[in-house]
């Protein structure tokens, strides 16, 4: 289950915010996030310390973490229009910021989505290409897995416009018993259309 973040000490909340100071203004316990340009009609928005996770290379996305009795979920804040939408998996950015990768495996508890998708986040955030329901056919081969074992994302990695992602798939084949496999797909991303290749098995 993929379910940890990086800024859980506060310590390191502390810090993150100092390297970034034009985005947040911290008051007490509550951090005030600041819109990516100056606009009369919208107002700091104030999340609490615990929440902070990552900011998007271009500065335009704050990704704020969220952790539930029995899951989690991310949300990616818009600093443009300052609106954010939820997302059970962790966003990795491109190098530029206009995309990210949302991954999560929850294989043995299932309380969190399983994800690999790949996001593009120009104008607004939006989906372009599910590699779970896209590439599933390529993921494990058909004589020693059924469609409806669990599959999710692992790991992602950008280098420019191509990212290589990890997917694994995990079978129960007996009491408290898994059998996984992985394989790795090398995607290229131009605009809106993602071509993937797989890289090993």
């Amino acid at each position: 289950m993929n379910n940890s973040h990086p800024y859980e000490d506060a310590t390191k909340h502390e810090k993150f915010i100092k390297m970034f100071p034009e985005i947040f203004s911290k008051e007490g316990k509550k951090v005030a996030i600041t819109p990516f340009k100056k606009n009369k009609k919208i107002k700091n928005f104030e999340v609490t310390l615990g929440q902070i996770d990552g900011v998007s290379p271009n500065k335009k996305n704050v990704v704020l973490f969220e952790q539930q009795y029995e899951g989690h979920s991310y949300q990616v804040f818009d600093r443009r229009s300052m609106g954010s939408f939820k997302l059970d998996g962790k966003p990795y950015w491109s190098e530029t910021g206009d995309y990210f990768v949302a991954i999560n495996n929850d294989l043995e508890t299932g309380f969190t989505e399983n994800m690999a998708e790949i996001y593009k986040c120009t104008e607004k955030c939006i989906p372009i290409y599910d590699l779970l329901k896209k590439e599933n056919d390529l993921i494990i081969p058909k004589d020693r897995w059924n469609s409806g074992d669990g599959v999710g994302g692992k790991s992602a990695a950008w280098n420019k416009e191509k990212v290589k992602i990890t997917l694994v798939q995990q079978k129960n084949i007996a009491s408290d018993e898994y059998a996984t496999n992985e394989i790795t797909k090398e995607c290229t991303v131009l605009g809106e259309k993602v071509t993937c290749v797989n890289l090993k098995h």
